[in-house]
């Protein structure tokens, strides 16, 4: 058999679903830790909360959390947040009583920063914060720029800062600029 016999579909491979590439490559405990941390969603869980709802030992949870993380499961766990203000995280951690201590806002924004620099955060204001998107090292989501709506709007040629018509007028320019 030759490839101008077979034509060229022949020879490319179909694109396997993300969803079914991870489930078959996660092992039984995986699958059972996998499931219990995205039944939370955001909430978050402890490992003590794993091991009740799981009936796994301390070890097999420990190293499968170090297994899933390497795989980068738990990552895709994580809700795109439309982004918060350092009062609002202080008082998220203070409420959820993640810390036996408590942080200053000042120990806080430390914290932020450090994030910010390690590019899992990035500023959006004087005190706000958003997630980064999967690989975007920090950098502005560029994507949303191609989706501007002027440049499919079609009273582009009537649009002007001051006319009826206007940037500051346009429900789909408001709603862009939201991302």
């Amino acid at each position: 058999m030759n490839e101008s016999s077979q034509g060229p579909s022949a020879l490319k491979r179909k694109r396997q679903d993300s969803n079914s590439q991870s489930d078959s490559s996660l092992t039984e405990h995986e699958r059972k830790l996998y499931d219990a941390i995205r039944s939370k969603e955001d909430m978050g869980m402890s490992k003590q909360v794993l091991k009740r709802e799981t009936n796994l030992t301390m070890v097999v949870i420990n190293k499968t959390l170090k297994t899933l993380e390497g795989k980068k499961k738990c990552v895709m766990i994580i809700n795109k947040n439309e982004g918060a203000s350092l009062k609002e995280i202080l008082a998220a951690v203070e409420s959820k009583k993640l810390l036996q201590v408590k942080l200053t806002p000042k120990d806080m924004k430390e914290i932020l920063e450090a994030l910010v620099l390690d590019n899992e955060i990035m500023k959006a204001g004087e005190d706000c914060y958003k997630c980064c998107k999967k690989g975007t090292r920090g950098e502005p989501n560029l994507a949303s720029m191609a989706s501007i709506p002027c440049g499919v709007c079609p009273r582009i040629n009537q649009c002007t800062p001051d006319g009826i018509i206007s940037p500051n007028t346009c429900e789909y320019f408001k709603k862009w600029l939201e991302f």
